[in-house]
């Protein structure tokens, strides 16, 4: 009976040791107690077009016209002159047009080894830039 009793008992330990989530894929954000996914280095950047077009002062999120695989990875985003399109934000991507020109953005996964380009035109003040509304 015994014997029994404990084989039972070691059952219940190793499914409450399975039941705490000691295989999860989840990391705790200490500072904010969120769980979120570990998904890994990007494995695959694509841009939705070739270039962009912005105006001088305007600001344009570029994560909305990227593609990355696994979805959800992390890439960071750099400019090639940033005194021509300021980089206001790596991980969304976000850029403000400072001067005329013309710059390449580079995405890279966070591990560097995938990376994709675009160019990113500033157009001067007073340009109308056209915007295509069913673009990503």
């Amino acid at each position: 009976m015994k014997k029994l009793l404990c084989l039972m008992m070691s059952i219940l330990v190793v499914f409450a040791f399975a039941a705490c989530g000691g295989g999860s894929d989840t990391d705790t954000d200490t500072a904010s107690g969120s769980e979120t996914a570990n998904i890994g280095a990007a494995t695959s950047i694509t841009f939705d077009a070739e270039s962009y077009t912005i105006g001088v002062e305007e600001y344009f999120e570029l994560a909305d016209h990227v593609t990355v695989q696994p979805a959800g990875a992390e890439i960071e985003y750099s400019c090639s002159d940033e005194t021509i399109a300021e980089v206001f934000s790596k991980t969304k991507g976000e850029f403000q047009g400072k001067a005329s020109g013309e710059v390449t953005v580079t995405a890279a996964s966070k591990d560097g080894k995938v990376t994709a380009t675009c160019k990113l035109i500033v157009a001067g003040k007073g340009t109308i830039v056209a915007r295509d509304n069913n673009v990503g």
